[in-house]
């Protein structure tokens, strides 16, 4: 059996995708996660988390169900957490 080709590989990164990893996030209020994501996705309920971005700013976003939100995200916030089944990308 042939192996899969990947021709993102020779490039790096691509911060706007195709992201090649994805990772279920547990919202806590002070861990960081273990990788900044580059998107976020919420898969079971739509709504607003309260996020840590890449560059240490603490904002609030909206993560429509199903929908790819582009954010550097370091932490993901369980207090006042709405969205629920969310994806880490990157």
């Amino acid at each position: 059996m042939a192996l899969a080709t990947e021709p993102y590989v020779l490039n790096g990164p691509i911060p706007d995708g195709p992201y090649g990893r994805a990772f279920a996030i547990t919202p806590n209020d002070t861990a960081e996660l273990a990788t900044i994501t580059s998107a976020l996705m919420a898969y079971t309920t739509a709504g607003l988390i309260n996020i840590v971005t890449a560059g240490g700013d603490a904002v609030s976003i909206s993560l429509p169900l199903g929908v790819l939100v582009k954010v550097r995200a370091r932490i993901v916030k369980s207090t006042s957490a709405v969205a629920a089944g969310i994806t880490g990308f990157y």
